[in-house]
């Protein structure tokens, strides 16, 4: 069975026996437009409130971002979130982005800039690299989740 992985083509040898069910992701065509498309949904959300309702002066904002394991276009969305963030009347230096990397390495800066974040995104704003092993950075158990996920 052939299989593509992150545009790599890969030749699997699956025992019929062993194979469930394969699953393929809805074709989706890209947006044309991103930068229209995250304001609207900021501006106008499903069942929450929007952007306008949260984010106020004085308020302190942060974005969590997630690891470079996923390949979610940050790059293309994130500074949509942050305009709208700041024409709400936070002040940039209230707003932290975390790179939420969890128990997966962390980035080089370089990298960061390259597959998440953007080099204007990078330069402007603070930016925290949250990994779970960091000896430096106390955590306190807060539960589980829904999910049986460890929260803190």
């Amino acid at each position: 069975m052939k299989v593509e992985v992150f545009g790599k083509i890969l030749d699997l040898k699956i025992p019929l026996e062993c194979l469930q069910a394969v699953y393929k992701p809805k074709e989706v065509k890209p947006l044309k437009n991103v930068e229209k498309v995250v304001k609207e949904r900021l501006r106008n959300p499903i069942k929450s409130d929007s952007i306008q309702d949260l984010a106020k002066k004085g308020k302190k904002v942060v974005v969590i971002v997630d690891t470079w394991h996923r390949m979610t276009p940050v790059y293309q969305i994130l500074p949509s979130i942050l305009d709208e963030i700041l024409m709400c009347g936070v002040e940039k230096d209230d707003i932290l982005i975390v790179m939420a990397h969890g128990v997966h390495a962390s980035l080089t800066e370089e990298n960061m800039i390259q597959k998440k974040l953007s080099r204007k995104v990078y330069s402007r704003f603070k930016v925290f690299e949250h990994t779970r092993f960091d000896k430096n950075v106390k955590f306190d158990f807060v539960g589980f989740s829904v999910l049986v996920t460890l929260y803190g």
